[in-house]
């Protein structure tokens, strides 16, 4: 039979000249579809994800590679250089839904202008991470994969922490800022070479930093993008022979930088002060900021809202019912006396307030916070005897909180003592565990993932 039908192919192409070339269009669309399919992987391969991923789930996974294979953490590692433009590439097509749902159906040949053509994706990844980390908005570099040359980049916000006291915080103050950054090279200029010419486009890539290579698996064609081997993903090459020594061709170096930054007055705990262009600097692109964010120290006496300060202090059970009177130093350095008018209980986690005593306002001249005070009342370990009957004539009679049954007055005494330790404790444990129940109803069912059903009778 299979002879039978060589044979007639071979008379019908005498017939027909195009019948085999048609057959190799197919054969070939075939290996593309195929190889497409493989590609529709390679992206959800690259974030460690399935490909019904949803946006959350493709955001974390961005935000953890990022962070794990970033330059900054893997420095003289090329091999995380590679990954992290790999996962940069990545997250770009597939966190847009509109490129993403191209990728999956085309793959990325549909990107680069094939079937349903979306342009270019390949955006700098430094500008990818400095956008998902908030540092600076930069936008996503034009001209995509079919570009002729890679677009200027920024450079890399330095973020510093600066832990500030309570009364540095209020008063303001100058602070001396000590940071590392990449600056251009002082003796190449940022050119890398040690002539002063500038670098030279890749002519592998073409200045993208990227190749689409092409191989063939049996009678398949897989394409995968790869980071260019060449210029290892920089777009443009230098002589080894004209290499820069001083800065290896990176055409940075890494210096320490000092900056004094002022601090305005009622300044908020995790507040994020920039500096425009004093970040990390780049050839042929604008520098990175400088992001200073605030710390506020634990204070021994007030803590912090906004601009209000909190103080709790304990009191007695005479100073609650018989009036407060105390004296402290404020934030300021100046002395605050605390004080309640004449017949005013202070109630158990009653808020006192004291106006214009909190932080300052900042931006608004003069104005400042309240001062919460929250007492905690301390009750007294026992009373004597003598000292009940006195308290029993003056304090007010309450109702008791329950009716009594019939029959009380012949009811037995019960005296109330302490809760243990081990009962304490137990109580804790047991409470963690509903916790902990509650939560895993609230996530779908029970453990193991079946559903709680009601029972058949």
């Amino acid at each position: 039979f299979f002879r039978g039908v060589c044979s007639d192919m071979h008379q019908f192409t005498r017939v027909n000249p195009c019948f085999l070339q048609r057959c190799a269009v197919r054969q070939q669309a075939r290996g593309f579809a195929h190889a497409r399919l493989l590609m529709a992987k390679n992206y959800y391969e690259v974030l460690g994800i399935s490909q019904n991923s949803s946006d959350g789930d493709i955001k974390a996974a961005y935000r953890k590679l990022a962070m794990k294979y970033h330059p900054d953490k893997n420095q003289g590692n090329a091999e995380a250089e590679s990954k992290f433009k790999e996962i940069s590439h990545a997250y770009e097509v597939l966190s847009d839904r509109e490129k993403r749902r191209i990728y999956d159906q085309f793959g990325e040949a549909g990107l680069e202008g094939g079937p349903g053509g979306a342009g270019g994706f390949h955006g700098d990844p430094m500008d990818i991470f400095n956008q998902f980390f908030g540092g600076g908005f930069p936008g996503f570099q034009g001209g995509g994969f079919g570009a002729q040359s890679r677009q200027p980049s920024r450079g890399e916000n330095v973020v510093v922490e600066l832990h500030m006291t309570l009364e540095e915080l209020f008063e303001g103050a100058t602070k001396t800022i000590r940071y590392r950054r990449n600056v251009l090279c002082s003796v190449c200029d940022g050119t890398g070479s040690k002539s002063g010419n500038p670098p030279v486009t890749c002519p592998d890539c073409n200045g993208r930093g990227m190749k689409v290579m092409t191989r063939q698996m049996g009678g398949f064609i897989q394409q995968s993008t790869v980071v260019c081997p060449t210029c290892k993903g920089e777009g443009s090459i230098i002589d080894k022979n004209d290499i820069c020594s001083a800065c290896d061709g990176k055409r940075v170096s890494s210096e320490v930088t000092v900056n004094k930054l002022k601090i305005q007055p009622g300044t908020r705990n995790g507040a994020q002060l920039a500096v425009k262009g004093e970040g990390s600097q780049v050839p042929a692109g604008p520098a990175g900021d400088l992001v200073v964010v605030v710390y506020e120290e634990d204070h021994p006496v007030f803590s912090r809202h906004n601009d209000d300060l909190i103080l709790m202090p304990k009191i007695g059970l005479k100073d609650a019912l018989c009036g407060l009177d105390m004296t402290l130093q404020g934030v300021d350095g100046a002395p605050i006396r605390i004080k309640t008018p004449p017949g005013t209980v202070v109630k158990p986690g009653e808020i006192l307030t004291i106006p214009g005593q909190g932080m300052p306002k900042s931006g608004v001249q003069g104005k400042r916070g309240q001062l919460l005070v929250k007492c905690e009342v301390e009750m007294p370990d026992k009373i004597s005897v003598d000292a009940l009957e006195t308290l029993a004539a003056v304090l007010p009679q309450t109702e008791p909180p329950f009716e009594a049954p019939p029959g009380s007055e012949d009811a037995s005494v019960v005296y109330l003592e302490p809760a243990s330790i081990e009962t304490l404790n137990r109580l804790e444990r047991e409470a963690r565990q509903q916790e902990a129940h509650e939560q895993r109803q609230q996530m779908g069912g029970m453990p193991g993932g079946g559903n709680v059903q009601c029972a058949q009778q």
